[in-house]
């Protein structure tokens, strides 16, 4: 067995708790031998960029480095891996049952791989199956406490479900 790093990722920086929220994908990136172009929210640029400075002082020469702009510089190119990207990105949303801040809420993606990218993302999401954890085949189940386990009343359980197409809320 051979590891290859990926090569250059991407990371984009959300203007809410940008550090941390970084830092889940750009260390991972990094510590596995890949460059990183970080993307910091137009909000929030000066926390990032502070950041990326003091990174960069014990990182190799252009192994981290830093992209400003709008939302039109953080569109995700359109040869990226979608083989990879769907079931990474499926599983990095159903992480800790989505009971935790940082999992993927959506995922932006280009017109020209979109199609492509949303049919790899159902199926990969199909091999999820939410019930309560007694049952068999289960891989996401609802996070409580003991003693609400033993509680008469079933816990609702969605299925994993993809939602495409939303267009931004409007005030009237």
């Amino acid at each position: 067995m051979q590891y290859r790093p990926l090569g250059v990722l991407g990371v984009i920086s959300p203007w809410n708790n940008p550090l941390t929220m970084t830092n889940k994908l750009l260390f991972p990136a990094l510590v596995t031998a890949n460059s990183v172009v970080l993307k910091p929210s137009e909000e929030t640029p000066l926390v990032i960029d502070f950041f990326v400075r003091i990174t960069n002082e014990v990182l190799p020469e252009g192994v981290l480095q830093i992209a400003h702009g709008d939302a039109k510089t953080g569109k995700v190119l359109v040869d990226a891996n979608i083989d990879k990207a769907a079931p990474f990105a499926v599983a990095s949303s159903f992480e800790n049952t989505s009971q935790i801040c940082t999992f993927i809420e959506r995922i932006y993606v280009d017109e020209l791989i979109a199609g492509e990218l949303e049919h790899k993302v159902v199926a990969s999401s199909r091999r999820y199956q939410a019930s309560p954890w007694a049952q068999n085949n289960v891989n996401i189940a609802q996070s409580y406490a003991a003693c609400q386990s033993k509680s008469h009343y079933e816990l609702p359980f969605i299925q994993p479900t993809d939602v495409t197409n939303i267009t931004p809320y409007r005030v009237l």
